[in-house]
């Protein structure tokens, strides 16, 4: 088999296949269409490498897997039925082994899927089950279905009529599925399917492959990703992604990069370097809107005194809606956030896979949640794909929970103290702020009752004066407007109280560990969905505040 997952650290496009065995030789009209869909994803995904996954049974199965592959580029990951010594005995000719052997040859990873590795099939409905399993598996876990199918209902359970009807359901039966509970109470998003009748040639697309339905919109968020991956492997980024990789894995150095951990860890290391650049950026861009918002404010309360700032002050509202403008249509916010999300899933995912938990971190996201991460849980599930796929890890991660335990506790407990001292920093420049601008006014106030009380008028006795006094209000009111404007968005106070409760509870499985009252993968089995659940928490919170021009 070829090498495990490319060369580049990217995120794929998982299609998945299915068709019926049997095709008339004369029903071919499909292909031709067919590839032209194919050719429209590659121009609208171009930075996106795609897997396919199809089970390579006789007939349609394989014909779809080799246009895939050759069409887009594609690696080929095998979900078997059973072992293949005993998935070969159902091909009726030697030729349709050696072609099974050449394709799986190709394949970058083959796991079986269907009923436990090393048990063997014995009566017709057990190996039935088993190719339902493996019609399960590709649904469960690919963005994309390409289905060569005649339109007519199942001739038998787990054919590809099933397998379409579950891919438009969202879910699988549930004794197909191998959790042991279900997760996901709501069915999957909506994903796109590509059909094709041998019976009419025709091949139909829903939703439309040029529209700007939620189910494409998804894979483009994908595909904006992986652009911004490897924008970043044309930089300086290469060091910084081996700084993200030893920050979650000390001994990254070590890993086989053939076993699924350190496929894990290449993506995640990707992806959290992508989203501390996009971090960096909208900081730059928050703090140039609100510090442009502060000059305004100051140069309008300025303008009595000096009427060329009326200019300035004019100039400074489109250009604080221009900045705002720029970084929506740049999705500065909306990437960082995505990415920050795609980062915490594949945390967990390296940490399960090194501890050898088999569990799906994208079936693990709370119901309520999937609303909020629908594309993250994809972008998850693919690099699920090439994990699993891969050779499994041989104990190259020494102690995997000790160590999730230990560095996230020391994180949270960083960023707990970090946000606590900017809220109490910014509450303190707000009071010192009100309380200059309650100081200017007494002071103002006294000045014009005295002049009152010398028999002047309450105002115009000393116009400088007068106009200074102002001018100070003005300037000393609208930094406190900022400030408190400033504290509010960056949401300092709720994040410190997540913080200190994710700190809490990574101290309390630290314990559990040391204790060893608890077995270790279920410690980290509860310790990954916490994560996710809290993540998810951050990034509702965080797109509830959106960066907008701020308003006084």
């Amino acid at each position: 088999m070829t090498a495990a997952a490319g060369r580049e650290p990217l995120i794929p496009l998982v299609i998945g296949v299915t068709g019926h065995r049997t095709l008339r030789a004369d029903a071919d009209q499909w292909v031709s269409p067919l590839s032209d869909v194919l050719e429209r994803i590659r121009t609208r995904l171009p930075h996106t490498p795609v897997v396919v996954l199809s089970a390579l049974a006789e007939g349609a199965d394989r014909q779809l897997a080799r246009m895939v592959m050759a069409r887009l580029d594609a690696q080929l990951v095998v979900p078997l039925p059973m072992p293949v010594e005993e998935y070969v005995r159902d091909f009726v000719s030697g030729q349709s082994q050696r072609e099974f052997h050449s394709l799986l040859q190709e394949a970058m990873g083959a796991r079986v899927v269907g009923g436990r590795v090393h048990d063997e099939p014995t009566a017709r409905n057990d190996r039935t089950r088993r190719y339902a399993q493996a019609g399960a598996y590709v649904v469960e876990h690919s963005h994309l279905l390409i289905a060569v199918w005649d339109g007519q209902p199942a001739r038998g359970p787990g054919g590809t009529a099933d397998v379409v009807e579950w891919w438009r359901r969202g879910a699988v039966p549930r004794d197909l599925s191998p959790a042991d509970e279900p997760r996901q109470l709501l069915p999957a998003e909506t994903r796109p399917l590509i059909w094709a009748n041998p019976s009419d040639g025709t091949v139909t697309v829903a939703p439309r492959a040029g529209s700007s339905d939620p189910a494409w919109d998804a894979l483009d968020r994908l595909d904006e990703l992986n652009a911004d991956i490897r924008g970043l492997l044309g930089s300086r980024g290469g060091r910084l992604l081996a700084r993200s990789g030893r920050a979650l894995a000390g001994n990254a150095e070590s890993l086989d990069p053939a076993d699924g951990p350190s496929i894990v860890l290449d993506r995640y290391a990707a992806v959290d370097t992508a989203a501390i650049r996009l971090q960096q950026l909208e900081h730059m861009a928050t703090s140039a809107v609100y510090a442009t918002f502060a000059v305004s404010l100051m140069l309008y309360g300025l303008i009595d005194l000096i009427t060329a700032l009326v200019s300035f002050h004019v100039l400074s509202i489109p250009a604080i809606a221009l900045m705002v403008f720029w970084a929506k249509r740049r999705r500065v916010e909306a990437r960082t956030l995505d990415y920050r999300a795609v980062a915490e899933g594949l945390r967990v995912l390296y940490y399960w896979r090194a501890a050898g938990i088999g569990d799906r971190v994208s079936d693990s996201y709370l119901n309520r949640h999937v609303g909020v991460i629908s594309w993250v849980r994809q972008a998850v599930a693919a690099v699920e794909v090439l994990a699993d796929a891969a050779r499994d890890s041989q104990q190259v991660v020494q102690s995997p929970g000790s160590t999730w335990v230990s560095t996230q506790r020391s994180y949270f407990s960083a960023r707990r103290l970090v946000a606590h001292r900017a809220s109490r920093r910014f509450a303190l420049a707000v009071q010192v702020t009100s309380g200059l601008t309650l100081a200017v006014a007494v002071a103002y106030a006294t000045v014009s009752l005295r002049a009152v009380a010398a028999g002047g008028p309450w105002t115009g006795s000393n116009s400088d004066a007068d106009m200074w006094f102002q001018a100070a209000l003005g300037f000393v009111g609208a930094l406190a407007v900022v400030i408190e404007a400033y504290r509010k968005r960056q949401a300092f106070d709720v994040l410190g109280r997540q913080y200190a409760l994710a700190e809490r509870v990574f101290a309390a499985a630290e314990r559990r560990l040391e204790e060893g009252s608890w077995p270790v993968a279920q410690v980290l089995r509860a310790l990954g969905r916490e994560a996710l659940a809290e993540n998810a928490e951050w990034l509702w919170m965080r797109r509830t505040q959106p960066l907008d021009v701020p308003h006084s």
